[in-house]
């Protein structure tokens, strides 16, 4: 993520009247050419996570790594199929493995590995 210092001169013009982080330029660019239409966004410039706002009213939160994606996940009581997750101290307790969005974490490896 961006650490532009002062934060406004370091936008970058994506076209007439829409502007962004350098680092979400790429992105960004891509949505808009895709005919995903772009209204906002933000880095967070390494302070919190980043966001894209879309022109039809969804949000892209973007995490700074993977420690902070599953912060966000845990912030949820259910998985992708509406199932109860696992808090961490039951996965712990039970040295089991829980489902979270496709990946399953097992105990002591927090990588993705495919479901």
């Amino acid at each position: 993520m961006c650490d532009h210092t002062p934060r406004e001169q370091a936008m970058v013009a994506i076209q007439d009247g829409v502007w962004c982080d350098p680092c979400l330029e790429p992105i960004i660019r891509a949505l808009n050419t895709a005919g995903i239409h772009t209204l906002a966004s933000c880095c967070g410039h390494g302070h919190r996570p980043g966001n894209i706002a879309l022109a039809d009213g969804r949000e892209l939160v973007i995490a700074r790594d993977w420690d902070q994606a599953r912060t966000i996940d845990r912030l949820f009581p259910v998985d992708i199929n509406g199932d109860r997750t696992q808090t961490r101290g039951d996965q712990d307790a039970q040295g089991a493995s829980c489902s979270r969005g496709g990946f399953r974490s097992h105990r002591g490896n927090d990588r993705p590995h495919l479901a």
